[in-house]
């Protein structure tokens, strides 16, 4: 039985960004049939699987956080600065960490604190975010739309910040962690 690896370099990356680009197969590849069919493949397949639509989703959150390169700093005229290339690259790594844990940000956005801001929605009101800030702290604020506040360190280390994000997740879809 085949099996697919979800892409983890450029390369990989770029495929799919071919394969949910509308560009013409015949641009893809001299073997022209097979692009076609290739990418009908896996466009039908991640079309019926949560999975595979979550994945493409953060790969999308990804070129939103490359995105960030050209905010200039000042971008909101209150003298923040631009999120520099480290910040960039937690906020890579974070959401790289959010694939084993299935959950999608709703924004991704430079911070008001200087960095990157990963924002997150649940039902009832309740919200997430996640800042990799310039200086290099990264955390995550819990909360909703009626009183509860809670501020969360992410480590730099994978195992205990991917356990932290379950934490985020466990909030987001069913409240209090």
């Amino acid at each position: 039985m085949a099996t697919f690896a979800f892409p983890t370099d450029t390369c990989d990356t770029a495929l799919v960004d071919l394969i949910y680009s509308d560009t013409e197969a015949s641009e893809i590849s001299p073997y022209t049939d097979i692009a076609r069919d290739f990418r009908s493949v896996v466009r039908s397949s991640a079309e019926g699987s949560n999975f595979l639509n979550v994945q493409l989703q953060l790969q999308q959150a990804l070129s939103e956080v490359r995105a960030l390169h050209t905010v200039a700093d000042d971008w909101d005229s209150y003298g923040t600065p631009a999120p520099t290339y480290s910040a960039m690259a937690s906020a890579t790594s974070v959401i790289n960490l959010l694939k084993s844990v299935l959950v999608i940000p709703a924004r991704i956005l430079p911070s008001s604190e200087g960095g990157v801001a990963i924002s997150f929605s649940g039902p009832e009101g309740r919200r997430a975010l996640i800042e990799t800030l310039n200086d290099g702290d990264k955390y995550i604020v819990l909360f909703d739309t009626h009183s509860y506040c809670r501020t969360i360190m992410l480590s730099d280390d994978n195992e205990e910040s991917t356990n932290t994000l379950v934490v985020m997740s466990h909030y987001l879809r069913h409240g209090n962690p």
